[in-house]
């Protein structure tokens, strides 16, 4: 398994474990990308500053 399939296979459990506590897919998939965008500039931040 690559690291895209295990991302996809746990993000597809989290929607899931999510919705019983009332989240429709559609508002999870939004934070998932939101957070992932917030930790693409965090990583791309610390690399910048260790040049």
């Amino acid at each position: 398994m690559n690291c895209r399939t295990e991302v996809e296979a746990a993000m597809f459990e989290m929607i899931k474990r999510l919705q019983q506590h009332g989240w429709t897919p559609a508002e999870v998939a939004l934070a998932l990308a939101d957070a992932a965008e917030d930790y693409v500039m965090l990583l791309a931040s610390k690399n910048a500053g260790s040049h």
